[in-house]
């Protein structure tokens, strides 16, 4: 265990010089071309990131693990925020890869000082009353259940988009949302999202928790569909002219389905997903929840790669090295034109 901290710390130290060299190009940059709002917002967060990897490094876990492990779970929101706000600003280029070596950091200090990989400690029939009145929390909060109820979501969203238009259309249409693999992760992370915000509202009435499971999704949804928007010029949906609609990103009817897919995951499935994770032996668990989440990150990674040189192709950008002459050459127009389906992409709409 002890050797296993202090290659947490080398593993922080280098995250730390990372966003530095991050943080130190987002200015010099600011200070060439002047420092709009998006470029204040960018820096702030990535000045987040790095204080942040920099109080992973002097935390002692023996003694102050509990705040080790809220600042890593502020420093991956940061990290994400980072990733956001860099991809309408600048798209997505191999300098974000050092988002991915972050993450896996943060996966690394899970792992390890994680000491209760069991999650049995949870209410199997969220719709009854527990004997324990003084306990609120529905699921504990870790990486482990975490990762699995996004991966699990994602599948489980696709299936249903897929179903929905087989019996409303009669019609086969991919739905998925990364390179490879069955995932829709705008599902993956409207339930994680769900999860956390209802974690202690679990035993609150239906209506209340379909209320706020609609406002989470179609609040996410919105925000998926302008950042895909101003970073790629993606439309991926657009619900303009139906009953309630904001600015065609989300509507009423969305916002219902949303709350109906929420009352369902918490009252219904999640118990059983945990149940099906928690049957995996707890020697192997964290080998294969670590490993299934680094699969998981560099398919995001690639994706994003993938949709950024999309998107330059379409604005006459030539590709700038091997790397990206590679990607245009293994996802031309015609392969993501037929995996992304759903997605039409405009580079005019981009606001890069």
């Amino acid at each position: 265990m002890r050797a296993g901290r202090w290659a947490l710390r080398a593993f922080f130290v280098v995250s730390a010089l990372l966003a530095g060299l991050r943080l130190t190009l987002a200015l010099v940059e600011a200070a060439a071309s002047g420092a709009g709002l998006l470029e204040g917002i960018r820096i702030a967060v990535l000045a987040a990131i790095a204080l942040g990897a920099i109080a992973m490094i002097v935390f002692d876990f023996s003694t102050r693990l509990p705040q080790a492990r809220w600042t890593a779970r502020a420093l991956f929101v940061a990290i994400i925020a980072g990733v956001v706000v860099d991809t309408v600003h600048e798209g997505f280029s191999a300098l974000h890869l050092i988002a991915v070596f972050q993450i896996l950091s943060l996966v690394s200090f899970q792992t390890v000082t994680d000491e209760r990989l069991r999650r049995n400690e949870r209410f199997s029939a969220p719709w009854e009353r527990p004997s324990d009145l003084g306990r609120r929390d529905y699921i504990p909060l870790n990486f482990f259940n975490g990762f699995w109820v996004f991966a699990v979501a994602s599948v489980l969203g696709l299936v249903v988009e897929v179903v929905w238009r087989l019996l409303t259309v009669g019609e086969y249409q991919d739905r998925a949302g990364m390179l490879w693999g069955p995932f829709s992760p705008i599902y993956g992370f409207g339930a994680l999202l769900m999860t956390i915000a209802l974690n202690r509202w679990w035993n609150h009435s239906k209506i209340v928790i379909f209320l706020v499971a609609g406002v989470i999704g179609a609040a996410f949804e919105y925000a998926v569909s302008w950042w895909m928007g101003s970073a790629f010029g993606i439309v991926a949906w657009d619900y303009s002219g139906t009953f309630l609609n904001v600015d065609g990103r989300t509507n009423a009817g969305f916002f219902c389905a949303w709350g109906l897919l929420g009352l369902v995951w918490i009252r219904l499935l999640l118990p059983d997903v945990l149940r099906a994770v928690d049957a995996i032996p707890l020697t192997w668990r964290a080998v294969v929840t670590t490993t299934a989440a680094l699969a998981m990150l560099v398919n995001g990674a690639m994706t994003l790669m993938a949709i950024d040189r999309w998107y330059a192709r379409q604005a006459g950008e030539a590709p700038a090295g091997p790397v990206e002459e590679w990607v245009d050459r293994t996802w031309d127009d015609a392969f993501m034109e037929h995996r992304f389906q759903t997605m039409t992409l405009d580079a005019r709409l981009s606001t890069r």
